[in-house]
């Protein structure tokens, strides 16, 4: 996915969002046409005056203006494209365009290089609303956002898309990327928009904030007119950092409808530390793991067998992914599996309390209140979603792998190309992911994915192991 010299090359001769990069380009272009007309007419001119053609005096001609330039051009553009970049923000809004296509719109930040040396890199960033599409990473709309600061994407509301950019807001078209207001528009609250992304919210296809005096504010997106919130929004709606994305809850344990036990990810470190009958913790590291269909429970003891192990197959810090739209029912077997008095006979037995605490520690270091709430996100054919690490070292790439609970087979396994993810979405049979460089789309059939590369402006496609 890197790019090669001859591509980086190739690049250069095209137009971008760098001014002095086009001034130039046009320059060579222009010296290339005169070259090209003074060339044709020094052929006519020796047709005319049927005198020898030279092929040294035509090449000078056609080429020797456009050495220098073109050399220099190429050491400008090579060494300050390098050091260039863009880079996604950590929201997206999945949406379809007119002609009814998947698309994703962002911000992005764009680095220009004007200066690289000993001293560091010096430019210029500027921020984009930008569309474009999963599938084939091509560019639907980009709208550049007000200056003022860091731009993130807050959400959406019906048709519109709402960006803040530093020192306000400013909102786009869905469908067309045309920008229907900015800050200055919001006459009667412009002077208490906040410069802080943390400060705003899209809640119920509203649009809030917290007012610079202190209170909460909400626009109607309908006629982009705001005023003070009389109700709808509190304190706690706001979010505690200053960008964070949406990512899937993840969990280690889980349960099997289909025969009314757990699943869950045991390392073997955890396996010895519950066959020993010492204290268990769960491993905090990326370690090999493995799934196991177990109850956790055997003889009012805290018990997981190796025969209990369901698939040969290693998983580094492998976590099922939770669908938040499936919310696990209140008689789901989950509840009683995960709750060890209901699962002993004999609970004034000596040992209970110290097993109590051991099962308490094993099912809670594994995931037991985020799995307590959603039900794994399941594909077309049955199958759960699984993350897990390429390496255990700290930044490995991540992989995804669709397991099916039902034949306890792995069915397919695609690396990401990526250590962290930001964002998700999910439309039918595609899962788009949008990580610190790449826009990702997976087909949860059969895990073929496509990708684009913001920093390389390069799409690719991979298929799964």
């Amino acid at each position: 996915m890197e790019l090669t010299f001859w591509d980086r090359i190739v690049r250069a001769f095209q137009y971008d969002h760098a001014i002095w990069h086009n001034i130039f380009l046009t320059i060579i272009y222009v010296i290339a046409a005169a070259c090209v007309f003074f060339a044709i007419r020094y052929i006519r001119g020796l047709i005319q005056k049927k005198e020898r053609f030279s092929i040294a005096a035509f090449l000078s001609i056609l080429i020797g203006p456009l050495v220098f330039p073109v050399i220099l051009f190429l050491i400008l553009s090579i060494a300050l494209g390098g050091a260039s970049s863009v880079t996604p923000g950590q929201n997206m809004v999945a949406f379809k365009t007119s002609d009814g296509e998947d698309a994703i719109a962002l911000s992005t930040a764009n680095f220009l290089a004007n200066e690289t040396g000993r001293y560091g890199t010096h430019g210029r960033t500027r921020y984009y609303a930008v569309a474009l599409s999963p599938e084939t990473g091509e560019e639907i709309w980009q709208t550049k956002l007000e200056r003022g600061g860091e731009a993130e994407l807050l959400g959406k509301t019906g048709d519109k898309l709402w960006y803040f950019t530093g020192n306000g807001l400013q909102v786009i078209a869905l469908k067309s990327g045309k920008t229907l207001a900015k800050t200055t528009d919001f006459k009667g609250i412009q002077n208490q928009l906040p410069k802080q992304y943390k400060n705003y919210i899209v809640k119920n296809q509203f649009v809030y904030f917290k007012g610079l005096d202190g209170q909460f504010y909400q626009i109607n997106p309908k006629n982009l007119t705001g005023q003070v919130a009389k109700g709808g929004i509190q304190a706690t709606d706001f979010p505690e950092s200053s960008v964070s994305g949406k990512r899937f809850e993840t969990t280690q344990i889980t349960t099997n409808p289909g025969n009314n036990q757990l699943v869950a990810f045991l390392s073997d470190k955890e396996m010895q530390s519950i066959q020993s009958g010492g204290d268990i913790e769960t491993d905090l590291e990326n370690e090999r793991s493995y799934l196991y269909e177990t109850k956790f429970v055997e003889q009012n003891k805290v018990a997981v067998s190796p025969e209990q192990k369901v698939s040969p197959q290693a998983f580094i810090a492998g976590e099922f992914i939770l669908d938040p739209n499936k919310k696990r029912p209140p008689n789901d077997a989950f509840h009683k599996l995960t709750d060890f008095e209901s699962q002993v006979t004999d609970t004034n037995s000596s040992s209970y309390s110290a097993d109590y605490i051991r099962f308490a520690r094993l099912t809670g270091g594994l995931g037991l209140s985020t799995s307590s709430k959603y039900l794994p996100l399941t594909t077309s054919k049955g199958d759960w979603l699984i993350w897990h690490c390429e390496t255990t070292e700290m930044a490995s790439n991540l992989k995804l792998s669709a397991f099916n609970p039902k034949t306890k087979t792995v069915s397919w396994t695609t690396d990401l190309h990526t250590s962290s993810i930001s964002n998700t979405a999910r439309q039918g049979d595609k899962l788009t992911l949008l990580s610190n460089g790449y826009l990702l789309e997976i087909n949860l059939k059969n895990g073929d994915l496509k990708g684009y590369s913001f920093e390389n402006d390069r799409f690719f496609s991979k298929k799964p192991e």
